[in-house]
């Protein structure tokens, strides 16, 4: 496996974690996200936080991936 697929496997990887971030039904097992307020007025969990980093790195992961796939 070269260098290009395991930066897409790793893209993979964390879509599926993000994913599961988002979707996984926390308050329904007891674990509570805290909230932060944005700007004054904006309520945001720290999962969206999280998943908004993890979506950053993947599509770092993407422009990479292009750079290495072509030499």
């Amino acid at each position: 496996m070269n260098t290009a697929n395991k930066i897409t496997m790793s893209r993979i990887f964390l879509s599926v974690i993000i994913l599961v971030l988002l979707l996984f039904p926390w308050h329904q097992v007891g674990i509570d996200m805290p909230v932060y307020i944005v700007n004054g007025n904006i309520n945001m969990e720290l999962k969206y936080i999280i998943a908004g980093v993890l979506f950053i790195v993947a599509s770092l992961t993407d422009f990479v991936d292009g750079k290495v796939a072509r030499k």
